[in-house]
Formats: C-alpha cells, structure tokens, sequence
C-alpha cells in the first residue's frame, strides 16, 4: 500500500497544463513572434499553431515555449508566410528609351 501513495504523490508533482498554459502567455508578452501563434497544452506536450513573418520568426516561438518549465516536447505546426508580392512595373506612354531611339534615327529614314 506505501507504493500507492507514493505513486500519487509522483504523478501529482508534475506541472499542470494549465500552469504551462499560463507561463505560454506570459511569455508571449515578453516575445513579440508569439502574439500571433495559439498554443494548446496535453500532457506538457505544446502545439503550435500559426502563421510566423519569416523562419526566424518561428524558430523563436518554439525556443521561448521549450525553455518553460514542464514542457516536454514542442510541435511547431506554425507556417510561415509567404512574402510580399511584387510592385508592378509601370511603364509610361512615352517610354524615354523609345523617344530617344526615334529621335536619334529620324535622320535615316531606311533604319528600322
């Protein structure tokens, strides 16, 4: 019977989800990468779930959630997202390379 107690004793002096859940969000305050990233908590397991500015962005989400007590594993399931398109290239009626083209070969009619 002492091995019983002992035993709950054991599995009650781990970290409780909800404690691991509440340090996520303190650390989030402290890191800006995480304001945007949903964290849920099983069994000290911490899902990540989002989407990160660049790579650096979610390489940083996970070390702040890996280094908090009673986390044992981090599964980064955060994308990251795809960077911004291109300005369109806008080209005027009177393209400058054009006009000057026909003003240098107004003189020779035959060149084309």
């Amino acid at each position: 019977m002492p091995w019983a107690i002992a035993i709950i004793l054991f599995s009650s002096c781990g970290v409780k989800d909800s404690t691991i859940s509440e340090a996520i969000t303190t650390q989030a305050q402290a890191t800006p990468e995480l304001a945007a990233i949903t964290a849920s908590v099983q069994d000290g397991v911490v899902t990540l779930s989002g989407v990160c500015k660049d790579e650096a962005a979610k390489i940083a989400c996970e070390n702040a959630v890996k280094n908090i007590k009673g986390v044992k594993l981090v599964v980064n399931n955060c994308t990251v997202a795809p960077p911004p398109a291109p300005a369109p290239v806008v080209i005027t009626q009177d393209d400058p390379l054009t006009k000057g083209v026909m003003d240098a070969t107004k003189d020779f009619p035959t060149v084309k």
